[in-house]
């Protein structure tokens, strides 16, 4: 038996994840919107305290800046970043640690925006993206530092 998926997001013993296909239809047809409406990067923003004044791309970054502090990659580092979206938060982790970053998403659009992204901020020597299914990578084991 497998899980249901109820209008609240719960799931419910019975239902399946959606197809990847459905899955990166979904982010292709609303990568635009959702970059926009999310300040240029498609995850959530991270506030200092609630008086903190940051616009929701300022939240993106810090939330960034947070994670990658927390990885603590060394430049000879290589990150894999699954979900990379518009390619924003590896874009800025390869720009503050010099690291080698991987990009994966299942969205032939997110991957043309995270191209766009890495070329501009001229760190395409560093910053690599793949239209893959995330749970079907072809990556040696250790591969990565984080």
């Amino acid at each position: 038996m497998s899980d249901q998926i109820t209008a609240a997001g719960v799931r419910e013993a019975g239902a399946q994840a959606p197809p990847s296909k459905e899955v990166a239809g979904f982010y292709n047809d609303l990568s635009g919107l959702l970059t926009e409406l999310f300040g240029g990067s498609l995850h959530e923003g991270y506030w200092t305290s609630p008086s903190d004044p940051a616009s929701m791309a300022e939240a993106s970054r810090q939330l960034t800046d947070l994670l990658v502090g927390k990885l603590e990659v060394k430049p000879e580092g290589r990150v894999l970043d699954l979900g990379c979206g518009s390619g924003a938060p590896a874009v800025q982790l390869a720009r503050s640690t010099g690291a080698q970053v991987v990009g994966i998403t299942n969205s032939a659009v997110q991957i043309e925006a995270a191209v766009r992204n890495a070329r501009e901020a001229g760190l395409g020597d560093r910053v690599e993206f793949r239209c893959a299914d995330a749970t079907v990578l072809d990556y040696a084991d250790r591969s990565f530092d984080a």
